[in-house]
């Protein structure tokens, strides 16, 4: 089975911030959704996560470091997390 571009949707629906005394932390909420029929994912259900800053930049640099997708079209990252909203 070969996937096209709208067999998966991926968004970042809204962000929130944690303050603790000493620092602060942006989590980013992300939903998909897997219109492919198999055996892990229920095609009719859509998942939510929330990932920080940090895991978006860990996951752009393992994809520009990897041979694999040398020459793929991968946006880069802004600056910080505040300004990660204005991508979407």
């Amino acid at each position: 089975m070969t996937a096209n571009k709208d067999d998966i949707m991926v968004r970042v629906t809204r962000y929130h911030t944690k303050k603790t005394w000493s620092s602060s932390t942006t989590f980013f909420e992300i939903k998909t959704k897997n219109k492919l029929v198999n055996n892990l994912y229920d095609p009719h259900k859509e998942y939510v996560v929330e990932r920080r800053f940090n895991d978006f930049k860990t996951f752009h640099d393992l994809l520009t470091n990897n041979a694999d997708y040398k020459g793929r079209a991968i946006p880069s990252l802004p600056h910080d997390a505040k300004s990660y909203m204005d991508y979407f």
